[in-house]
């Protein structure tokens, strides 16, 4: 069956993703790490093998003594040694599959990125592009400007940590990086508003009316049993801005995304492979088309919708 198919395709976030906040000195290594496809961390003098021994942790705490120019007498002297340590953990504890946000000076951009590889990789060289030996490999996706961003990335930026953990952002995060994705047996769909004019209303609202129409009639003709009337929209109604639909299994959402993306967003009029789909489509003609038009009104990003193709 074409839909069995279509959900084979479909990203699947693990539940455990960990997200991580990394700064890059004020911004200073950002186009250093995006354009190398890397993250790294300071505090050369601590060696990896010294961070995985807990035994060599007061080694540790007299290097950075020394490094840091610290006074053992002083009592914040303690926590500032704690926090650096945990600093460190907290970088080679990343994990291959984890997200990553990178702030760009001043926070102006972020940058979102998956972790490739649990392993740490140490780099002797040195060069002018990056001081710190201690690296991980990062598959870097998007570069977005804070205005093109959910409100609640704005709070983000107060996070002063060098590595700190941001889960509570998750889903704001994942639909950055994912415009049609599975997480916790739910099915998430995002499309991204791009008019920077005031959105109209109408053009809003019949988009959505005609989709939840179309949801209906996908799950009724491919026999797909789901609860539609449980399906949630999440508005973020700037300009750009999102819209995200969610629904549990969401069968019926992944066939509407890959109907969209076949539909509204083929320019270059490939033919339907699909007998199932190609059905469907001539039969829904009329509500197809009024969504392409709502789409376009609203300057939805086409390029985002095509998930299949």
């Amino acid at each position: 069956m074409i839909v069995e198919e279509l959900v084979k395709q479909v990203k699947e976030i693990p539940e455990k993703t960990n997200y991580w906040f990394v700064r890059t000195d004020y911004g200073q290594y950002f186009d250093t790490y995006y354009e190398n496809g890397f993250i790294a961390i300071g505090w050369n003098n601590i060696t990896l093998e010294e961070l995985k021994n807990p035994n060599d942790y007061e080694v540790i705490r007299k290097k950075l003594l020394i490094s840091e120019k610290l006074d053992p007498a002083k009592a914040r002297t303690k926590g500032t040694l704690t926090g650096i340590i945990n600093k460190l953990q907290s970088f080679v504890n990343l994990k291959k599959g984890d997200i990553i946000i990178m702030p760009s000076r001043n926070s102006s951009r972020y940058a979102f990125g998956i972790v490739q590889s649990t392993q740490v990789d140490i780099d002797l060289k040195k060069g002018k592009e990056c001081e710190y030996y201690k690296r991980k490999k990062i598959k870097w996706i998007t570069i977005k400007s804070t205005s093109q961003l959910d409100p609640n990335f704005f709070t983000m930026r107060f996070t002063q940590h060098t590595i700190s953990r941001i889960d509570d952002y998750s889903p704001f995060i994942d639909n950055v990086i994912s415009s049609l994705y599975r997480k916790n047996n739910n099915t998430h769909f995002v499309l991204d508003i791009n008019t920077t004019k005031d959105i109209n209303v109408n053009s809003l609202i019949l988009l959505i009316n005609n989709i939840q129409v179309l949801i209906n009639e996908i799950n009724k003709d491919f026999n797909l049993g789901e609860q539609i009337d449980n399906n949630s929209i999440r508005l973020n109604l700037q300009s750009p801005g999102q819209i995200e639909f969610k629904l549990k299994i969401g069968k019926s959402l992944i066939t509407l995304a890959a109907i969209l993306s076949l539909t509204c967003c083929n320019d270059d009029k490939e033919p339907i492979q699909s007998p199932e789909l190609n059905n469907f489509i001539n039969v829904n003609e009329d509500t197809i088309s009024k969504i392409k038009r709502s789409m376009t009104e609203l300057e939805a990003d086409k390029d985002k919708i095509n998930a299949f193709k």
